[in-house]
């Protein structure tokens, strides 16, 4: 099911386009290392085509096909890797986590720059069993300036609320 982003209309996705084109600048878009080599290298022009014309779940099954289909994990005791399966739901979580996260910045950068109105975090996407840490932030306020200062940062930008795979985004109140 796609994330039901409340305020993804063709101005918030030009600035979704910005904020890649910024992470390219910047040689900071993340490449995740379940992508083949293949998809690496298409993978920057894919999430522009769906920044601007599609939604989370059409990249998803985009992103299939250039899905790794084993990986290396550090075996359990933490000494060595093995060799394992990329879990099935890999274009899933990373088409979700990155599209939103560009949402998101997208959306900050707007509301600085239209200097109006406030973001508050609320559920893009219904989930079974919602963690209790996430329920409590639903309508809390965010400041659009910091938030997008975390989210640019690729040191910072897993530590921002809302986290990725949460099912939260952020909308204009």
């Amino acid at each position: 099911m796609a994330l039901y982003l409340e305020n993804l209309d063709p101005i918030t996705r030009e600035y979704m386009i910005k904020e890649i084109d910024y992470d390219l600048q910047k040689g900071e878009l993340y490449l995740s290392g379940r992508l083949t080599e293949t998809g690496k290298t298409v993978y920057p022009e894919l999430l522009k085509e769906y920044a601007q014309n599609g939604d989370d779940e059409d990249f998803a099954r985009k992103l299939k096909e250039y899905m790794a289909a084993k990986e290396l994990a550090k075996k359990p005791r933490g000494v060595g890797y093995i060799e394992k399966d990329v879990p099935h739901s890999a274009n899933e979580t990373l088409a979700e986590g990155e599209f939103n996260t560009y949402y998101i910045r997208g959306l900050c950068a707007r509301v600085i720059e239209e200097k109006e109105g406030q973001l508050e975090i609320y559920r893009a996407k219904e989930v079974n069993d919602p963690r209790p840490e996430s329920q409590a932030l639903l309508g809390q306020p965010v400041d659009a300036a910091k938030l997008l200062s975390t989210l640019r940062d690729p040191e910072s930008k897993f530590k921002a609320i809302p986290k990725p795979n949460s099912g939260l985004s952020v909308r204009r109140k």
